[in-house]
């Protein structure tokens, strides 16, 4: 399943999702998936994709490892972050507070199945 497959199907599924993104490290998007044309998936990977690095570096200062997720609430939106594979890590952004579980969700299961279908 392709990743624009994934991100339909997940649609379906969580309420509010407003689009997701595969990003690297240097917060640029690699590719996309829009439900909600008025979020800028890329300003949001640029600009919290600076906190996603300085989570992953506190928790390597502090002896506990890489940052698997990293979750941000906003008045309009909740982003999850979700690890990858070698520096790459999925974004989903979530208009529902609701909904912010199963967005969770789906974030685990398609950032696994994307570790096994990426070649990254």
């Amino acid at each position: 399943m392709t990743f624009q497959e994934q991100m339909e199907d997940a649609v379906k599924r969580v309420e509010g999702l407003a689009g997701a993104a595969i990003a690297d490290s240097d917060g640029i998007v690699v590719e996309e998936y829009k439900n909600d044309s008025a979020v800028d998936l890329s300003l949001l990977v640029a600009e919290y994709g600076t906190l996603w690095n300085t989570a992953d570096k506190a928790g390597l200062a502090c002896e506990l490892g890489s940052a698997h997720e990293f979750n941000v609430f906003t008045d309009d939106l909740i982003l999850v972050m979700r690890t990858i594979k070698g520096g790459y890590f999925l974004v989903f952004a979530v208009h529902s507070e609701k909904s912010f579980g199963k967005g969770r969700f789906y974030a685990r299961i398609i950032a696994e199945d994307l570790v096994e279908s990426l070649d990254l």
